[in-house]
């Protein structure tokens, strides 16, 4: 039994036409997924001796740094940490609280229960498995922390021993970057396994890597399969930011040299870059529920294909 991928895709696609509400998932896993935009600064040469920063731009520096000289700063500091402490957590929960509304919204479908395809009944049953999903990136954490270590020393490496720290270094990134690819695989299948297959986190990890093992080469056509739609949704969101972003630019340099319009321009650049924002991610959405239904239903598919109705009991090594 082979697997088509190109028929994933398109049940895939069906079934995210088919259910819109899970747009609503597909909307929080774009806004709290971690994948942020990056921000520029461009720097200018002198245009000349006439041209003087309007006094708004100083005012709003002056109180930048009188901000800073204040006695109170690290009160502002606490409060800020505790406040960034707890948009990650409200973010890392909403983001897993979707995926798993969206994989469970599969299983759903495919045991033909779309009647139970509901936002509500979807975030409660979810929230059953945020702790093993806790877990599961915690044990992500213990490995990646290291990692990134290794990575660190190895740069600094190339600074202390110069052409024979490149030779060693190299290579270990090269190891180190091909080490971060099979472990995004493995949490892929991991995840999915907590939430199918009702399995606790190590034992999932357990699984996912003896599924990879054996099918890793299905797993790579997979992947090389779903990169067709992402170039695609790539393309047209790419596009559409740039086209978008326009205005906010044109409004924001008009600030810049404006000597009554900046402060209100900088106010109306900051609320149209949210907007824009908004848009994009609300235009996301819907590529975002395509995206974990197609590789929820390929291992649906490769568990049909393997072991039946489960791939094996936990402590187990797949054989065939």
């Amino acid at each position: 039994m082979k697997i088509d991928y190109f028929k994933i895709l398109q049940d895939s696609a069906k079934f995210t036409w088919k259910y819109k509400i899970l747009w609503i998932f597909g909307f929080l896993l774009a806004m709290f997924n971690g994948s942020g935009g990056s921000s520029s600064s461009n720097s200018y040469s002198d245009i000349g001796d006439s041209t003087q920063v309007p006094d708004s731009v100083k005012q709003i520096g002056d109180k930048i740094e009188e901000f800073f000289s204040s006695p109170y700063i690290w009160l502002y500091v606490i409060a800020g940490v505790f406040i960034l402490l707890a948009i990650i957590v409200v973010s890392w929960y909403l983001s897993r609280i979707s995926k798993t509304a969206i994989i469970k919204a599969v299983e759903l479908d495919k045991g033909r229960k779309e009647k139970e395809i509901k936002f509500k009944s979807l975030f409660k049953t979810s929230n059953k498995y945020i702790l093993k999903l806790l877990t599961l990136d915690f044990y992500g954490f213990l490995i990646g922390v290291p990692v990134l270590l290794l990575i660190v020393l190895s740069f600094l490496a190339v600074g202390f021993f110069k052409w024979f720290g490149m030779v060693i270094v190299c290579p270990s990134i090269i190891v180190i970057f091909l080490g971060f690819v099979a472990a995004g695989a493995i949490w892929n299948v991991a995840e999915r396994l907590i939430i199918l297959e009702d399995m606790g986190a190590k034992g999932s990890l357990v699984m996912a890597w003896n599924v990879l093992k054996r099918y890793y080469k299905q797993y790579m056509l997979a992947w090389l399969t779903s990169i067709i739609p992402g170039c695609l949704f790539s393309m047209v969101s790419g596009f559409l930011a740039v086209i978008t972003l326009i205005p906010v630019a044109v409004i924001f340099i008009a600030s810049l040299v404006s000597t009554s319009f900046t402060v209100i321009g900088l106010i109306l650049s900051g609320c149209s870059c949210c907007a824009v924002s908004i848009f994009l991610k609300a235009l996301e959405a819907p590529f975002q529920v395509f995206k974990v239904t197609y590789w929820t239903k390929f291992l649906m598919k490769l568990k049909d294909m393997s072991f039946g109705k489960r791939f094996a009991v936990e402590a187990e090594v797949v054989k065939k």
